[in-house]
């Protein structure tokens, strides 16, 4: 994974910036979008840095990556143990807002990666870079919809620090839900709705979901 400050980000994409200008028409490098600068910011890491654990295997993949801005991109949320050991809030009050954003990084049809953005006063930057495996699951679950570009379902992500996990929340007309995960299943064993016997991307009410994770953390305090 490749963390950047915001001071930092904005350095980089100057200097990207500057460097795509040199090898690039000028009226080509005006049309850059952040989106583009983030791309090729992860090129740069790649291919000159040598960070292979970006998900990517050579340069020639790397060069062909896509950025998909479609879904809107994944917001984060963070969830307040105090809040959820105080008893029955709704879940919303559990829940703050990150304004941070993580989108997917394809090579054709295959993830491989993810670029993270944070809202800024300079607006979206590009602060972290990584492999596909924090977006996954919400990318499996997108695809086996019936009609997954109709954009039905959408998706968030829930940083958990109390049990080290991010949980993958599927948002659509019916309400949101938990997907289950094999590292959710591992940290919640028997304490899982279902007795930790479901099956990767089962969805799972988040209400009965929250019901479960404060009585498994009350038996951890």
């Amino acid at each position: 994974m490749k963390r950047l400050t915001p001071y930092l980000s904005l350095c980089l994409l100057g200097v990207v910036i500057w460097h795509t200008s040199q090898n690039r028409p000028p009226r080509e490098t005006s049309k850059l979008t952040i989106y583009d600068t983030a791309i090729y910011m992860l090129q740069e890491f790649v291919i000159d840095d040598s960070d292979w654990n970006l998900g990517f295997s050579s340069r020639q993949e790397v060069m062909k990556a896509r950025i998909d801005t479609s879904g809107g991109g994944i917001d984060f949320y963070y969830m307040r143990k105090d809040s959820l050991l105080a008893g029955k809030l709704s879940v919303d009050t559990l829940l703050i807002k990150l304004h941070r954003r993580v989108y997917p990084v394809f090579v054709d049809s295959v993830l491989h990666a993810a670029i993270t953005f944070d809202s800024t006063r300079n607006g979206w930057q590009p602060v972290m870079f990584d492999d596909s495996n924090i977006i996954s699951a919400c990318i499996a679950d997108r695809r086996k919809q019936p009609n997954p570009h109709e954009g039905r379902h959408t998706y968030s992500i829930v940083l958990t620090p109390f049990i080290h996990l991010e949980l993958v929340v599927e948002h659509d007309s019916t309400g949101n839900h938990v997907l289950v995960t094999a590292a959710l299943r591992t940290e919640m064993g028997k304490d899982l709705p279902g007795g930790g016997a479901a099956a990767d991307l089962t969805p799972i009410s988040e209400e009965v979901f929250v019901d479960s994770l404060r009585h498994h953390m009350m038996k951890l305090e």
